[in-house]
């Protein structure tokens, strides 16, 4: 389930998908054991979610440099056509 998606249920259900609400915990009961492996599975995917994120952050980073790297070239590169141009 991507973030958005995980977002969308949030906002609709309240709570994470996957884990019981409150409502049905206080009137239910819930099993710690149960409830421990749940919580488990939602640590994982928030590891999970880092990880992909940290990917994506160095990735983003990697075409920042470049773009500053291309937007120095074209500077310089401005920069003589426009000395070419006023020596004329």
């Amino acid at each position: 389930m991507s973030l958005s998606q995980v977002d969308s249920f949030i906002q609709t259900n309240q709570h994470l998908p996957g884990l019981p609400c409150e409502h049905d915990v206080v009137n239910n009961g819930q099993d710690v054991g149960e409830l421990q492996v749940l919580q488990q599975q939602k640590i994982e995917e928030l590891t999970l979610y880092a990880i992909d994120l940290q990917k994506q952050l160095k990735s983003q980073q990697h075409l920042i440099s470049e773009q500053k790297r291309l937007l120095t070239a074209q500077e310089t590169r401005l920069e003589k056509l426009e000395a070419l141009i006023n020596q004329k």
